[in-house]
């Protein structure tokens, strides 16, 4: 798009910000403006990057409008669905963190139990890594762990998803993960931070381990150093781990090699390897085109047991739209300054969240001029 081309697209949509803002479409934002510009600025930034059209980024402000409602009636489905999960058929107690158990009442006799199905109650099934950790917890009672477990992990679709948080609680699949208390939303979490901190993937190697072919992101981009901290962190600490606990090791893998597919109700029935194929497509996609959503997608669908609530993961979308986690500006440097890669933080990659002074000043000029009456049409 050429010089003039740009400013008449600029200056159209400039125009029909002011329009929308004359009759009552005000607030018109996007969470990963962090300068201040309406939502005007932020289509206005896509036409002159060349992925959007005036036409349809119009036609995306217009949408604006039906957002309140939307929001609305979401938070309405969604205060339906917590009211239908907390009195609904599995309203029991002995339901309640049914997946936390996995991670609660240590030492025991048998960590890994032998062949059997990925399903059962306090059945473990992630690597030795965190059975220290989890002998630890066991010194708190177990409704004060299972409380705080599904507080930990509201608080992080709270923070992902800003005041979207209940209209999103709609999506069944992130009511049930809360009722149940695994780990999705947590290595949601991991990818999210593995895209500024690569040491954050360890996490997900370390538990479901197939969700990782979301490393394929740093291969196709040929980001060699991040992912040599991605995997270098996660031998590290298998290697410690190895060295405490060896014969653990060996169970976990043996176990990996019997489990067998679940047959619960919860469970989605597609098998794995099909689904691996297509997340590393998909991956391999999204790293050439850059778009970071396809990472949290990808890892979803290569989980190597597809549960209704393992789609809960998919929160990790939303965040990444949010524009976590460069809109963190350091927040989390104190949590995290142990972890290799720390000063990795690059630069936003989105070309939309990417606009130079000059684009900003020709944008203005051209919304300043209309207003004024001096450009025709």
């Amino acid at each position: 798009m050429g010089g003039a081309g740009r400013f008449g697209a600029e200056a159209r949509l400039g125009y029909l910000g002011h329009d929308l803002r004359a009759t009552g479409a005000s607030r018109v934002t996007h969470p990963s403006v962090r300068d201040g510009a309406d939502g005007t600025d932020r289509y206005l930034r896509r036409v002159v990057h060349g992925r959007a059209t005036p036409d349809s980024a119009a036609m995306q402000l217009r949408a604006v409008k039906w957002r309140p409602i939307a929001f609305v009636c979401l938070g309405a489905l969604g205060v339906f669905m917590v009211w239908l999960v907390i009195t609904g058929p599995a309203s029991a107690p002995e339901n309640l963190a049914f997946d936390a158990r996995a991670y609660w009442g240590y030492p025991r006799a048998e960590v890994y139990g032998g062949p059997r199905e990925a399903v059962g109650i306090g059945a473990y099934r992630y690597s030795p890594v965190f059975v220290p950790l989890m002998t630890l917890w066991t010194a708190i009672p177990w409704s004060v762990f299972a409380l705080a477990w599904i507080g930990v992990s509201l608080a992080i679709h709270v923070w992902f998803t800003g005041p979207w948080w209940l209209p999103l609680l709609a999506f069944p699949p992130l009511v049930v993960e809360l009722r149940m208390a695994n780990i999705h939303i947590l290595l949601a979490l991991a990818v999210v931070l593995g895209f500024r901190w690569p040491a954050a993937w360890s996490f997900v190697l370390l538990t479901k381990v197939t969700p990782g072919i979301g490393l394929l992101w740093f291969v196709v981009r040929r980001e060699w150093r991040s992912l040599g901290i991605a995997l270098g962190a996660t031998a590290l600490i298998a290697g410690v781990s190895f060295v405490l606990m060896p014969g653990l090791w060996v169970e976990w893998l043996r176990m990996l090699a019997q489990t067998q597919e679940p047959s619960s109700v919860l469970a989605i029935q597609i098998p794995m390897w099909p689904r691996i194929l297509v997340a590393a497509a998909l991956v391999t996609w999204g790293a050439r085109t850059d778009r970071r959503w396809t990472v949290p997608v990808a890892a979803t669908l290569a989980l190597p047991s597809l549960w209704m609530h393992g789609l809960a993961m998919l929160v990790g979308v939303v965040a990444v739209q949010r524009g976590f986690p460069e809109r963190l500006h350091g927040q989390l440097d104190w949590m995290v300054a142990w972890l290799p890669g720390r000063r990795m933080a690059a630069a936003p990659t989105h070309p939309e969240s990417i606009v130079g002074t000059s684009s900003r000043a020709h944008a203005r000029a051209g919304r300043d001029s209309l207003r004024g009456g001096t450009l025709s049409q």
